[in-house]
């Protein structure tokens, strides 16, 4: 009997089908049906009843999930105190992970502080890289974690990922580009528009063009830049749209520019914990991951 399977399971009860229990914990309803499935077949019973108005838990399954709550709540930071208190070693008490750039600031406001007040002793290190060179770095040890940015199919397809939050793509245009006054754009009106992209070292144009592939077109960008703050200041003179999301337009002080909603979900921003396998990260970094998870429906 695995925790990850007993821990999806505790935090699976309540909701209303297994499709809104997968989404709630940032995996995909296959991997979660899956994990259920092992319970059941190891038990020798069933956990849940489902029917047409959702899913309920049986009589063995209420009472696996009274026994294992207050378990896995308590889990991962007993675990971390209990490594301080015997003693391990200083880079045993290290939190450490690669960042793309920006990533941080759209997480909840003081999530970094509010992890190091529950935690004093420990030392955390946030290592801002690219996307490639942070893949570079959790390829080469399967403790290592990180924080990337991107559509769901891209983390699917590179490495392990668990979802944090997924907002909508919107195009920064200036007023007084035909675009501004639509009430949605679709990403086909990139073929005409000179592109305003972040740099290649990011996955930024590489998703953006399969995103427009449904249109038979690609896009090569008019101007790319490492400084999104640099992008967001020339479509504010006009001088191309940028693909973008609300907060980086509501931290910008911008005064001829505006945002229009993209139609296609595909270019969606979604922000996601990635590694190479899940069971093989450290308990500081399991806490750390339930910790933002929590954080962000906290905050929601």
């Amino acid at each position: 009997m695995e925790f990850r399977h007993i821990e999806y399971f505790v935090r699976a009860c309540g909701c209303r089908s297994l499709s809104e229990a997968a989404k709630n914990l940032f995996i995909t309803q296959q991997a979660l049906s899956r994990s259920i499935r092992l319970l059941e077949r190891e038990l020798g019973c069933a956990l849940f009843e489902r029917t047409a108005r959702g899913i309920t838990l049986t009589k063995p399954g209420q009472y696996l999930f009274n026994k294992f709550r207050p378990i896995v709540s308590g889990f991962h930071e007993a675990a971390a105190q209990a490594t301080t208190q015997i003693g391990v070693s200083p880079h045993k008490r290290r939190l450490q992970f690669s960042s793309a750039p920006g990533i941080i600031r759209n997480l909840s406001p003081g999530l970094l502080l509010s992890f190091r007040e529950r935690h004093p002793e420990l030392e955390m290190d946030v290592l801002e890289m690219s996307d490639a060179q942070s893949e570079l770095y959790i390829g080469a040890d399967k403790t290592r974690f990180g924080l990337m940015t991107g559509p769901e199919w891209l983390h699917a397809r590179k490495h392990g990922y668990i979802m944090i939050k997924t907002e909508p793509s919107y195009l920064l245009v200036h007023r007084d580009n035909p675009i501004a006054n639509l009430p949605v754009v679709s990403l086909a009106a990139l073929k005409n528009e000179r592109v305003l992209a972040m740099n290649r070292k990011l996955y930024f144009q590489e998703v953006l063009n399969s995103a427009v592939a449904p249109y038979h077109f690609s896009i090569e960008p008019y101007f790319e830049s490492g400084d999104v703050m640099e992008l967001i200041e020339l479509a504010n003179r006009g001088v191309g749209v940028l693909p973008c999301i609300r907060q980086v337009y509501e931290e910008s002080s911008l005064r001829e520019a505006v945002l229009v909603p993209l139609a296609e979900r595909t270019f969606d921003y979604c922000i996601a914990f990635i590694f190479q396998e899940y069971e093989t990260l450290e308990i500081t970094t399991k806490e750390f991951i339930w910790h933002t998870l929590e954080s962000e429906h906290a905050q929601n």
